[in-house]
């Protein structure tokens, strides 16, 4: 039996824009944060702020207030991933392998590739919209500043005193971040604190032990997340803080991802070179970040 890549560039044609698509916006802090498509380098995030001043009425007119307009930039990166899969290679291991449990019988090679080309790059894009800095070149998330970058050194984020990069997972912690929390968003109703998943997992821990019955039996919230009792603020763990004590806390719209999705320049493509005997990959795609209002943020660094 032969490795068939004969239906690879067909498959991938078809669910072209499908697959960039999946690539880039599935990741799951992408499925909660605002994303703004159409960028092709850079952008003008435009922002207003308006202050009016009443005043009793009378005759005339006499202006009072002030409407400033503001911008902070985001850019988009291009990145890409090339590779070269030799099907005779393939053909001693792959074709001798055992799906595993629960793969679909009909699935094609080429589906089953693309697939966790997909669940690749949403891990880098999770981790780099977090824990991406430009400055850190040896760091494989180097490609484009992340959230903590462009946080890193922001006077007008609200930093917990006697914290430094450190967190704790107590209950008192948590509400001290949120008693930080501007009471001009306090409204919103999609107000989060992220952190990793370790310290998620310690924040439930401390809640269960108080025996608050926040919890039913066995229930650590759904998808890693929980409210912060008597709020509704959700504390929620996400892969792109693993690994650091990090925290943010602010309203997920706040949380800005740029990408194109519109232009010819991003593929997704696995095609079948006869003369060469390989399957070339070549996926490419744009991604950039930015927080919309610093002010509006809780962090512990």
């Amino acid at each position: 039996m032969a490795f068939n890549v004969g239906s690879i560039s067909t498959y991938v044609d078809q669910l072209k824009q499908e697959l960039i698509t999946a690539s880039v916006l599935q990741g799951e802090t992408l499925n909660l944060i605002s994303v703004i498509p159409g960028i092709k380098y850079s952008e003008a995030l435009n922002q207003l702020s308006n202050t009016i001043s009443v005043q009793n009425a009378t005759c005339g007119f006499t202006s009072n207030g002030s409407l400033a307009l503001s911008q902070r930039n985001i850019t988009v990166t291009a990145l890409e991933v090339k590779e070269e899969l030799c099907p005779k290679t393939l053909e001693k291991y792959w074709m001798g392998q055992k799906m595993k449990p629960g793969t679909p019988k009909d699935a094609t090679f080429e589906e089953i590739f693309s697939k966790s080309y997909v669940e690749k790059i949403n891990e880098f894009n999770e981790m780099t919209l977090w824990q991406g800095n430009t400055s850190s070149t040896g760091n494989t998330y180097c490609k484009f500043d992340g959230f903590y970058a462009l946080l890193t050194g922001e006077t007008s984020k609200i930093q917990l005193t006697g914290t430094s990069s450190g967190v704790t997972s107590s209950v008192a912690f948590i509400d001290a971040v949120v008693a930080k929390i501007p009471a001009a968003i306090l409204s919103r109703n999609d107000l989060y604190i992220f952190m990793s998943y370790a310290n998620y997992v310690v924040y439930v821990q401390n809640l269960r032990a108080l025996n608050l019955y926040q919890f039913t039996s066995g229930d650590m919230g759904t998808n890693y997340s929980t409210k912060v009792p008597g709020t509704t603020i959700t504390v929620k763990a996400t892969h792109g803080l693993d690994g650091t004590n990090y925290l943010v806390a602010t309203y997920a719209e706040n949380l800005i991802a740029g990408c194109d999705l519109e232009n010819e320049d991003e593929k997704f493509s696995m095609l079948y070179d006869p003369y060469q005997d390989n399957v070339k990959v070549n996926i490419q795609w744009k991604l950039g970040a930015q927080i919309a209002f610093p002010q509006h943020v809780v962090t512990n660094f």
